[in-house]
């Protein structure tokens, strides 16, 4: 996963109405921002790799995102591999 582009993006469902939907469309694209901006600010980039190798191995990972109630989104810097 590189850390300094787009890796991913969320778009409308393939056949839906929402395809042709300019403003749909850019919905779909300001949420791929904001998470992926989220990601940035977090510890994703650090723990990932640890927690795809332990899916690899064993068959099972897991990743723990806080939330912060005072900005009601998700906590920077809280995903962590639970494997660790």
């Amino acid at each position: 996963m590189p850390v300094n582009e787009q890796w991913f993006s969320f778009d409308p469902p393939t056949g839906s109405r929402f395809e042709e939907d300019a403003e749909e469309k850019d919905w779909f694209a300001a949420c791929s921002e904001i998470v992926l901006r989220d990601l940035a600010l977090s510890n994703y980039y650090l723990v990932s790799g640890e927690s795809m190798m332990n899916v690899c191995a064993y068959g099972t990972g897991a990743d723990y995102v806080g939330w912060d109630d005072a900005e009601n989104r998700p906590w920077p810097r809280a995903t962590r591999s639970l494997s660790a």
